[in-house]
């Protein structure tokens, strides 16, 4: 939808693990295009918070994500503020306790509130590849035990042999 063809970016992200499945994060990124017939170079940078869902927690990890967020584009002298959002799919691979490598691919759309960026739209559908690493910090949560009931006391057994004869 922009008129771009390459670029390069990066970003840094801050996240918890809530439970077996959901983290949460806060990330901000930056990102460099280069434009197709005289459009010129355009730099974004943003930040979003986003929810993970992750399938199953092992060694290979899938998970979707959902993200909102905002981003300014700067685009041959013109700035813009603008509302984005995120969807997608990725995984994560334990290469040792604390290093992960992470990689997804995602829909983001960006809504450029009439600043005129590009004729014909201030509407945008991009797709987004990321690949990066995690490193996590403190201890790994541990998995919910559910203690089973203890077994009921056994019932005495009454023993004859002290009583009297009646």
């Amino acid at each position: 939808d922009r008129n771009m063809n390459s670029g390069w970016g990066g970003g840094l992200g801050f996240g918890k693990m809530l439970d077996e499945h959901f983290n949460v994060e806060l990330k901000g990124f930056y990102q460099n295009l280069s434009g197709d017939n005289g459009n010129g170079n355009a730099d974004y940078e943003g930040g979003e918070a986003e929810v993970q869902y992750y399938f199953m927690r092992d060694t290979f990890s899938p998970y979707t994500v959902l993200g909102l967020g905002g981003m300014n584009t700067r685009l041959n002298g013109t700035n813009a503020a603008s509302f984005i959002g995120e969807a997608g799919a990725g995984f994560t691979y334990e290469v040792s306790d604390n290093f992960l490598i992470r990689g997804d691919v995602r829909y983001r759309y960006n809504q450029n509130f009439n600043a005129n960026l590009q004729d014909g739209t201030n509407e945008f559908h991009d797709m987004v590849v990321n690949l990066g690493f995690v490193v996590p910090f403190g201890p790994k949560p541990q998995p919910v035990v559910v203690a089973e009931a203890p077994a009921p006391a056994p019932t005495p057994v009454a023993d004859c042999s002290t009583m009297d004869d009646d």
